[in-house]
């Protein structure tokens, strides 16, 4: 739910940011110095190890209006102060952060949003009925992702368990 709404945030504003919009999936970060990695690798920044990385990001990010969409940083909420930074360093740039917890930085606006609506176990009906809730759309369409559906290869025709014909 927060990355796809995040994701359709930044698509209806890709066109006030005319140096790019980048996605920056931190879901396996664990430190701050590795959320600067990540964005580094998002924006097509090689770390040239001449300088710290902060100060490599900065440099190409300073003059560039640009949208960074950082995505799951409740695990590395540490680093809300080096976002923070960044974003005073570097006065075009915009990040949008998808989060369960507050940042707790300067300037920092919060949406908070509802959890995905689902059936209730009392009440499900059909799966037609069942696929109208937004939960279950986006679980189906998470697992169909993770494990596409296997192709029949029996052309139509109809299994039978063994010895039943």
């Amino acid at each position: 739910g927060k990355t796809r709404l995040a994701l359709r945030a930044g698509a209806e504003a890709i066109d006030r940011f005319q140096d790019g919009s980048f996605f920056v999936d931190l879901s396996t970060v664990r430190d701050s110095e590795s959320v600067l990695a990540a964005v580094a690798d998002a924006i097509g920044l090689s770390d040239t190890g001449e300088k710290p990385l902060f100060d490599q990001l900065t440099g190409r990010l300073t003059e560039q209006r640009v949208l960074l969409l950082l995505d799951n940083f409740e695990r590395v909420v540490m680093a809300a102060s080096v976002v923070a930074t960044l974003l005073a360093t570097c006065p075009r740039l915009t990040v949008l952060v998808t989060s369960r917890v507050a940042l707790n930085v300067s300037g920092e606006q919060q949406f908070p949003i509802s959890p995905l609506e689902i059936p209730s176990p009392e009440r499900i009906g059909s799966a037609t009925e069942v696929e109208t809730y937004e939960a279950v759309r986006l679980f189906c369409a998470r697992a169909r992702t993770a494990r596409p559906p296997a192709r029949s290869r029996g052309h139509g025709r109809t299994a039978r368990a063994p010895g039943s014909g």
